[in-house]
C-alpha cells in the first residue's frame, strides 16, 4: 500500500485498521461467547497493538515498520490461541444458558 498511496496515508491505515481489530476481537465478549480469560488477553493484546501502530503512526523510522508487522502477527496468533484456551469455558456457558432456558419454562395459563 505505501508504494500506490503513499507513506503517510499507509500509516493512518493501520492507526484505524487497528482501532477495528481492537474492536472486532472484543466481539465475543460482548455477545457474551467469551469471557474471562480471552477478555483481559484480547484487551491486553489490543492495548500493545495499538502502542505499536501508535509509533508507527508518529515515528519516522523504518523499523517501526517491520516491529508493527512482526506484532501483527504475534497479536493474531496469540488471539487464536486464546480463544482455543477459552473455548470449553464457551462452550460450557452456553450448554448451561440453553439448558437454563429449557428448565425456567413456566405456562401462561394460570
Amino acid at each position: 500500500m505505501p508504494v500506490t498511496h503513499g507513506i503517510e496515508f499507509t500509516r493512518i491505515q493501520v492507526w484505524l485498521y487497528t482501532w477495528i481489530w481492537l474492536a472486532s476481537s472484543l466481539v465475543p465478549v460482548a455477545l457474551e461467547a467469551m469471557a474471562g480469560i480471552y477478555a483481559v488477553i484480547a484487551l491486553v493484546l489490543g492495548a500493545r497493538f495499538l502502542q505499536w501502530s501508535y509509533r508507527l503512526l508518529r515515528g519516522k523510522q523504518v523499523e517501526a515498520a517491520w516491529q508493527t508487522f512482526k506484532f501483527s502477527i504475534r497479536y493474531l496468533l496469540c488471539l487464536f490461541l486464546a480463544l482455543l484456551l477459552s473455548l470449553p469455558v464457551a462452550i460450557d456457558n452456553l450448554l448451561n444458558l440453553s439448558f437454563r432456558h429449557k428448565c425456567s419454562y413456566e405456562p401462561d395459563y394460570y
